[in-house]
């Protein structure tokens, strides 16, 4: 917001300067604030539409029971 009311001149907005002079102001920042709508919209269409990576997939593997429960392990 800083960056806008740098724009504006400051004289015209309390009343001491030209009429012009603020509007043009308020023109600059009102394209500066369309251009960087602009420019977010595009990163956003960027990241959106981009190919996510596939789930990974695990298989649970059975627990052996019983008389063999040790026999795999090494």
């Amino acid at each position: 917001m800083a960056a806008f009311g740098a724009l504006l001149p400051v004289r015209a907005a309390l009343g001491q300067g030209s009429a012009a002079a603020y509007v043009t102001g308020l023109h600059h920042a009102l394209f500066i604030g369309s251009g960087l709508t602009v420019l977010g919209a595009i990163v956003v269409a960027i990241l959106i539409g981009r190919p996510r990576l596939p789930a990974v997939r695990s298989e649970v593997l059975p627990v052996p029971t019983g008389e063999n429960a040790g026999a795999e392990a090494v």
